[in-house]
């Protein structure tokens, strides 16, 4: 069963959790976590504020069984032989407010709203207008169309929420009876990508859905695509090939970011269950521990020096003085962060991200997840946000990554977006191991004072053609001038 949400070890199950509550001390923030339209699951099931949703859930069933009674009893049927597992995936005591039978038309019913919010969302554009042809939350009647009364973003946002979850299985179930597998997958990757990428990605294609490590719910698939990104095969051209060969003299063959994180990833998978103090102590004192023990291994005591650099970082415009370009990577990954330099310049390559009123509230939920006493992932995205905010101090530091194409800024506004990272609380947690290599590449580069120099120069007199053509007349009167004193002190 562990398709359902059940590890392989121990028999233990994983947990659709409640936000720790150390998340919560902060009143700022209780309502990045609180669904605002629908509520998926137990958890806010039965609010007063959501009962428009709660509502129209009926109807999306109706839409998806198609007054079909045996397709209906086929889906109570298949969730109500895994209704124990269900309950296990919640917190018992809120469950247990349930019958088997409440419980398990909670879940069909969110899930049928689920698959309808992707049908209308996914909605292929019309060739001759170039706008969707449906927007919203529509149901095809045979009077005709009927819009329901919610905001399309709003119902994105609230699939973001931790809390707000039901197993994926139950989703997944729907759209396979509905659709042939591969017309299915395609269906949910598109949802996926389009909740937060919009259109930019539509072509590009997720790993295929596994069967030993299947996703337990929609924020878990969202995880997934942040942290592994799509795939993609690198084509080396040949101008990067001579490239490539003609800088190793000059620096050594770099380690991809991934790779730096296979051994953790796979001592963390064979961690047992850990309370919450636990899973903040890996990340703090664990991972230093790592990091501290590979130096000795390596037996060059002196890098101990450069750990400064993690006290110690640059904000975008600091590190453009330097020299140093940025680009965004292809995969979409939030680990995908590399460094490459040459005897002159840097490139930092970082995640393209569209930033939208909801992008705080996604971040938020997601360092929850990590957190979380169930989850053993490497907190991938809780230290890339604070990667995020060392970089983006200033609101021109967000121009420049909108300018190289890694932002994507949806609110009009860079100090709004300056806001959004910043008003995302990590608890200064992070796994110092995920982007080590490249902070260390990255101080190293800037150690170098002849580089840096070159690199601010370039930057300073070669950012535009107008310094450039003040650097030259400039020197030409220079030239002007000492020859004229010159010939003034000595005509002959």
């Amino acid at each position: 069963m562990a398709q359902y949400g059940q590890t392989s070890n121990e028999g233990h199950y994983r947990k659709i959790q409640r936000i720790p509550e150390l998340l919560l001390k902060e009143e700022k923030n209780r309502e990045n976590y609180i669904p605002k339209v629908v509520s998926i699951g137990p958890y806010h099931h039965g609010k007063r504020e959501l009962r428009v949703a709660e509502s129209l859930k009926p109807m999306a069933l109706e839409l998806i069984v198609s007054g079909d009674k045996e397709k209906e009893d086929y889906y109570y049927e298949e969730i109500e032989k895994n209704i124990i597992h269900i309950r296990n995936f919640y917190e018992q005591d809120c469950t247990d407010l349930y019958s088997d039978d409440e419980l398990v038309r909670m879940m069909l019913l969110d899930a049928c709203f689920i698959v309808i919010h992707m049908e209308a969302s996914c909605i292929e554009r019309d060739p001759q207008s170039g706008r969707k042809k449906m927007t919203g939350f529509t149901v095809e009647k045979r009077t005709g169309f009927t819009v329901f009364a919610l905001d399309p973003s709003t119902v994105f946002r609230d699939m973001f929420l931790v809390e707000n979850q039901i197993p994926l299985w139950i989703v997944k179930l729907l759209l396979t009876s509905r659709y042939e597998r591969n017309k299915s997958k395609e269906l949910l990757d598109r949802y996926i990508t389009t909740s937060l990428f919009g259109d930019f990605p539509a072509k590009r294609n997720l790993p295929p859905w596994g069967n030993d490590q299947e996703e337990l719910h929609l924020l878990e698939a969202f995880h997934r695509l942040v942290v592994f990104g799509f795939v993609h095969e690198t084509k080396e051209t040949c101008l990067s090939f001579i490239i490539g060969k003609f800088f190793c003299f000059f620096e050594a063959k770099e380690r991809t970011v991934g790779d730096s994180n296979i051994d953790l990833e796979s001592r963390v998978s064979s961690l047992g269950r850990s309370r919450f103090q636990s899973r903040m102590n890996y990340l703090t004192a664990g991972a230093w521990g790592k990091l501290f023990r590979n130096v000795r291994n390596e037996g060059d005591y002196a890098k101990r020096d450069k750990l400064k650099f993690i006290n110690f970082f640059h904000s975008v415009t600091n590190l453009k003085g330097a020299g140093i370009h940025f680009r965004p990577n292809q995969t979409l990954s939030l680990k995908d962060v590399k460094f490459e330099s040459n005897c002159i310049f840097g490139k930092l390559q970082l995640a393209f991200w569209r930033v939208s009123t909801h992008t705080e509230v996604f971040f938020m939920n997601m360092v929850a997840y990590e957190l979380s006493p169930q989850n053993f992932a490497p907190a991938v995205v809780t230290t890339y946000i604070n990667l995020m905010k060392l970089l983006i101090m200033r609101p021109e530091d967000v121009k420049m990554l909108r300018e190289n194409k890694i932002l994507c800024d949806m609110l009009g506004n860079d100090k709004e977006i300056l806001k959004a990272y910043q008003g995302i609380n990590t608890l200064d947690i992070e796994n110092t191991s995920i982007f080590y290599e490249v902070k260390h590449k990255i101080q190293a580069y800037r150690d170098r004072k002849a580089r840096r120099w070159i690199g601010e120069l370039v930057n300073i007199y070669f950012c535009s053609p107008w310094t450039f053509i003040a650097l030259l007349a400039t020197t030409y009167l220079l030239v002007l001038t000492t020859l004229q004193t010159i010939y003034t002190i000595n005509p002959k």
